[in-house]
């Protein structure tokens, strides 16, 4: 009986040390345990570089396909909601070579003027902002992705403009004096590689054909510039 307990008894000290060797083996030979720890894109020591094998080579290394920055949105004209609806009946036009716009003046079925200007909407967009300031008229408010310049038809100039037989015109036909002075809006359409340009009130309605088209004749021209 005393034989038997001091065998267990060896055979427990025995497994005790060999457990207490083999766990500081493992710190001996330094081996990471996977776990969500392991920093796998830093230096860790445990982890080898990776190398090109023999008798391959690296890839080529061309920086016009790397991204510099975050592609955003701005990046991409937006699909605007244009209040163009209808289809101009004329034209087409090619894509202007020279630093100004080409554009048309047409119709809309419903029998409003409209510019047609050969360019994208970003192009068109950003060279209406310049056009519409170079025509005496203020921007007061705009909208991107609506593609709407709201302008005021108010003149200081003391020559005579557009804006002055714009108003003057208004005045003719009997509205207030007020209104003479109210904003308009330049709405921009987006059709691809053309943009079609109409010409309302502050509310959106659309302004006299003869309103309109002076203040389009006048876009065009500065528009080609």
């Amino acid at each position: 009986m005393i034989s038997s307990k001091k065998t267990r008894g060896v055979c427990f000290a025995i497994v005790t040390f060999s457990s207490t060797a083999l766990l500081a083996g493992c710190s001996w030979f330094r081996i990471d345990a996977v776990s969500d720890t392991v920093n796998y894109r830093g230096n860790s020591g445990s982890i080898a570089s990776l190398e090109v094998p023999p008798g391959l080579t690296t890839p080529i290394y061309d920086p016009s396909y790397t991204i510099a920055r975050p592609v955003s949105a701005v990046d991409v004209p937006p699909p605007t909601q244009a209040a163009v609806s209808a289809v101009a009946s004329n034209p087409t036009l090619a894509i202007p070579v020279s630093g100004g716009l080409d554009s048309a003046l047409s119709y809309l079925k419903d029998g409003n003027p409209v510019l047609a200007v050969a360019g994208r909407y970003d192009q068109v967009w950003a060279k209406t902002g310049v056009a519409l300031g170079r025509m005496g008229l203020a921007v007061t408010t705009q909208q991107y992705e609506q593609g709407i310049y709201a302008v005021s038809a108010a003149s200081t100039e003391p020559d005579e403009g557009v804006v002055d037989r714009v108003v003057s015109f208004i005045k003719r036909f009997g509205r207030d004096r007020d209104q003479a002075t109210a904003s308009y809006r330049f709405i921009i359409g987006d059709r691809g590689e053309q943009s079609l340009i109409v010409v309302s009130d502050a509310s959106g309605v659309p302004v006299k054909a003869e309103v309109a088209s002076a203040l389009l004749s006048r876009l065009k021209v500065e528009l080609a510039q």
